[in-house]
């Protein structure tokens, strides 16, 4: 997720200049190796003030020697990493998004929460994967892999900045509900059922969940792709990447080849296949056709609704799955036309807010660049807002996943 060539900049329609680099500050409650080399200097300040106090007569300033918090522990369930918990900073100004920060050299996840004032607060995660937030942006959730012998998975959740938890073991994929928030999808490893928890009521996370979990059978079985009122997307492997649309009580109403990739405004499902055209089905009429505004060789990372419900904002990758680096294009779809909002290479993780503002990451996926990689917010296609990735490894940083407030 979240790609961009070094040497090529996020092109915006009608782009406005960002504000100053903004200042952001790192809430951990473990002591990442970045953390211990500031620890060093901060010690190494010190001395080197004691020394000039000593030569000045005792007249210098003390250099500030706040320590970070004391580390707080959850009890994970057979999980590789005894994770730590983390602090709720309140940021300065109104939050603007958050995002899961992780390095393609491994270290661990960070939250960054940046504020409409460009500062950025960083707080340490479990160490995971498969990050994503849900409908509202307010809830998080990923898999962390067991230590047991057949290394089954298990699904950890929480609401943005208190602890996550994990809440069941042996689970092979999950999804969040395309429009309620906190509500969640996932199936066992026996990938015939599909059990979901409705995060809102108020269930105790570091408890017994069970009680609040509501269990389907499925007629096929798979990996969970998506899920909404119109029901599941399973992906079945059955003659080579196919997925079934299964209706909420579990029926399926159609294998189609390919693979899911969201749903339109209008309540069409898009499936990308390598060897078919991109395609949308209707759960309601159970009918395919074209998608007029992709071609063959076509990619979509990721389909946004909007929350007026009449207009879908698409990262369409154009020959994304015959070209590398691909072109990009932000695109709002609307029943009667087709806008490009915004021209980049790669890919990247996107996400909407209900005022209709766009962000997206500029990132290297090389590693390889010196730049930072960029948070931009497109408003009405123009750059409102930009604001760099905070610099949370000794490595390069990665997106992994993303929200607006």
């Amino acid at each position: 997720m979240g790609r961009s060539t070094p040497e090529s900049d996020v092109e915006l329609l009608e782009s406005s200049a960002g504000p100053a680099t903004p200042s952001y500050q790192r809430v951990a409650t473990s002591t990442p190796r970045a953390v211990m080399v500031g620890l060093g200097l901060v010690l190494v300040g010190v001395v080197g003030w004691l020394i000039i106090s000593a030569l000045d007569g005792g007249d210098a300033t003390a250099p500030p020697t706040t320590a970070p918090p004391a580390p707080t522990t959850t009890a994970p369930i057979e999980t590789e990493r005894q994770t730590t918990t983390s602090q709720t900073v309140v940021v300065p100004g109104r939050a603007v998004l958050n995002a899961v920060v992780s390095s393609p050299t491994g270290g661990g996840a960070w939250l960054v929460t940046v504020g409409e004032n460009g500062a950025s607060d960083v707080v340490d995660l479990p160490d995971l994967t498969e990050f994503s937030f849900d409908a509202s942006g307010q809830w998080v959730a990923g898999i962390g892999v067991g230590i047991r012998r057949d290394r089954l998975l298990t699904l950890w959740v929480g609401r943005v900045g208190m602890p996550m938890e994990p809440i069941s073991g042996d689970i092979a994929s999950y999804a969040w509900h395309d429009e309620r928030p906190g509500e969640l999808a996932w199936t066992d490893v026996d990938r015939g059922e599909v059990r979901t928890l409705d995060l809102t009521t108020g269930v105790d996370l570091t408890g017994d969940v069970d009680a609040a979990v509501v269990t389907r059978g499925l007629e096929t079985s798979g990996r969970l792709r998506g899920w909404g009122d119109w029901g599941f997307a399973v992906e079945t492997w059955a003659g080579g990447t196919m997925t079934a649309v299964v209706d909420p009580d579990g029926v399926v109403l159609e294998d189609l080849p390919g693979e899911f990739r969201g749903r339109l405004a209008d309540g069409d499902l898009v499936f990308i296949g390598d060897a078919s055209a991109p395609v949308r089905y209707s759960p309601s009429t159970d009918a395919t056709a074209p998608v007029p505004w992709l071609a063959d060789g076509d990619d979509v990372s990721r389909l946004l609704v909007a929350a007026d419900g009449l207009s879908t904002v698409a990262f369409v990758l154009r020959d994304g799955r015959t070209s590398a680096p691909s072109a990009a294009e932000v695109v709002v779809v609307s029943a009667d036309d087709t806008v490009t909002v915004g021209l980049l290479e790669g890919d990247t993780s996107i996400a909407l807010d209900d005022d209709g503002a766009i962000a997206l990451v500029d990132q290297d996926p090389s590693g390889r660049s010196d730049e930072p990689s960029r948070f931009t917010l497109l408003v009405n296609g123009a750059a409102g807002w930009s604001a760099p990735v905070p610099d949370v490894f000794m490595g390069r940083e990665w997106v992994v996943a993303l929200a607006l407030m």
